[in-house]
């Protein structure tokens, strides 16, 4: 009896487990309602400048017929290129940054659950990333009907819920690309300090570069959601624009966690 108790002990560690568990163990070692917090904040935020961006040159917009992108993209780029991407980075950098504390990592390799405890943490990067959108999209939508906004206008809810949905796939790019960093800076500050200068590049990029900032992980946030699209009449409204962003946020995801993964098994505990 003892024998098979041991053999049972040894063997529990091994016992495989499933993508829906590891994502519900990983996201408890995130404060969602704290992140929800912050996405309202930055959203609120966005409209307000949206708003006073199309009210204050209302009469330029209406000529050129521009409603909802001012509130959208125009008027909120500064959140959605900062503020943002910040957002992820600080959250994600806090959660990987315990796993080096409290030897999170180390006790998953001893069990060889690395592959499972990744996947977990990039379906928790994703559900942060839509909630982040989500609230966004929301935001803008009231905001636009509360200036009169015509919903069914081709740039109105219709389109911008992809641009949404593409701008998460953006912001889900930066929390994996946070986590592959995470394996060479394992200190909050140091990922946020790091996190911080790849936004900041990513902003000089964008004026300066613009065809290299659109492959850049830290501004695809912005070209995710059509933020640089809005300013060329027809790249709005065009899937072609819209899907080879969202190929570029894809791969930068698996990119992400395949070498995260790598460098984990690699590394000597």
């Amino acid at each position: 009896m003892t024998t098979n108790a041991t053999a049972t002990a040894i063997a529990a560690p091994r016992r495989r487990i499933g993508l829906a568990a590891a994502w519900r163990i990983e996201r408890t070692k995130i404060r969602t309602s704290w992140f929800l917090i912050g996405a309202v904040i930055l959203a609120a935020f966005a409209q307000i400048l949206g708003a006073w961006n199309y009210t204050t040159n209302l009469s330029a917009f209406q000529e050129q017929g521009i409603t909802w992108v001012a509130i959208w993209a125009q008027g909120g780029i500064m959140v959605t290129t900062v503020f943002m991407p910040l957002l992820y980075v600080v959250f994600l950098a806090h959660a990987e940054s315990l796993e080096y504390q409290t030897r999170g990592w180390q006790r998953m390799v001893s069990i060889d659950r690395i592959v499972p405890a990744m996947l977990g943490k990039t379906l928790v990067a994703l559900e942060l990333a839509l909630i982040g959108m989500a609230v966004y999209y929301v935001a803008a939508a009231i905001t636009g009907l509360l200036l009169g906004f015509n919903p069914a206008d081709p740039t109105g809810p219709g389109i911008l819920l992809p641009w949404g949905l593409c701008g998460a796939l953006g912001a889900w790019a930066i929390g994996t690309v946070t986590m592959m960093l995470a394996t060479w800076f394992r200190t909050f500050a140091a990922l946020s300090a790091v996190g911080l200068g790849g936004i900041i590049i990513g902003m000089v990029l964008t004026m300066a570069a613009p065809p290299l900032a659109s492959g850049y992980p830290f501004t695809l946030i912005t070209f995710g959601m059509g933020a640089r699209a809005a300013s060329q009449e027809g790249a709005f409204t065009s899937p072609i624009t819209m899907t080879g962003t969202a190929i570029v946020c894809l791969i930068w995801v698996a990119l992400s966690v395949v070498v995260t993964i790598s460098r984990i098994r690699r590394r000597e505990w």
